[in-house]
């Protein structure tokens, strides 16, 4: 009996204990270890592939578009940097990511500042690109005035609100201005010009006393001749000249 309990107690002996604390201890260090360590390596090595482009440009919300920090122009993107890097090239050589030179370097304070010029630059572009002036609007009003006048009294062809250089010439005093085609210039501003002024004309004639008739006979350019009866008169101590009528002559 007393053999068999020191045999139970041997085979119990035999029974592998549990590691000691030490090797616990040095088996979490190294094993902490090794986590600080590949997670910072796996970083770097994410951040090494990160393409030197998106320095220059910005990705919306959706991750669809890229929008150069420099001119504000967006690009369709899918994580391709192929047209982005030709835009670059293009577009602002002296930023070119691929080149030998040093790349420029931007903080956040230069970016912010690209920002806001290519937001500048885009109000700019929208004023340019305003919205006409409606018909009945007192500006557009008073240029349709002025050009109906100058057309009178410098004697020019209605045709003159087609010359490419006339058009281009308003455009540029006024981008919002469209001109009137001649035949709304012929038939509605200058009939009302004649209708103003054919009833200031009346009203000056009714405190005029006396009044010179003349009476002209002219040839156009294409031949066609005309009789012009035209009006003198003393209005406010001062002589005035006004055209009544003009016929053409019938041969």
């Amino acid at each position: 009996m007393e053999r068999f309990l020191k045999k139970g107690t041997r085979r119990r002996s035999a029974t592998p204990t549990a590691p000691s604390p030490n090797k616990q201890d040095c088996d979490c260090t190294s094993t902490d270890s090794e986590k600080d360590v590949l997670p910072e390596s796996q970083k770097n090595s994410k951040r090494s592939k990160i393409s030197t482009v998106w320095k220059y440009f910005k990705r919306s919300d959706d991750k669809k578009l890229a929008k150069c920090l420099d001119c504000g122009k967006e690009y369709k993107t899918s994580g391709n940097t192929s047209n982005l890097r030709d835009h670059i090239k293009r577009f602002h050589p002296s930023l070119e990511p691929d080149s030998n030179t040093t790349a420029v370097k931007r903080n956040d304070t230069a970016s912010t500042s690209s920002s806001c010029r290519s937001s500048v630059n885009s109000v700019a572009s929208l004023f340019k690109r305003a919205v006409l002036y409606e018909s009945n609007s007192k500006r557009k009003t008073d240029i349709d005035n002025a050009l109906t006048e100058m057309v009178a009294k410098d004697v020019q062809p209605y045709n003159i609100v087609e010359n490419e250089g006339f058009i281009k010439y308003s455009q540029v005093l006024d981008p919002r201005y469209k001109l009137p085609s001649k035949t709304y210039l012929r038939d509605v501003l200058m009939s009302n010009l004649y209708k103003e002024t054919s009833a200031k004309l009346s009203l000056i004639f009714q405190e005029v006393t006396d009044v010179s008739i003349t009476c002209d006979l002219w040839t156009s350019s294409a031949n066609d001749s005309f009789l012009t009866v035209t009006s003198h008169f003393v209005h406010n101590y001062e002589l005035k000249t006004a055209s009544l009528a003009t016929k053409k002559l019938l041969m």
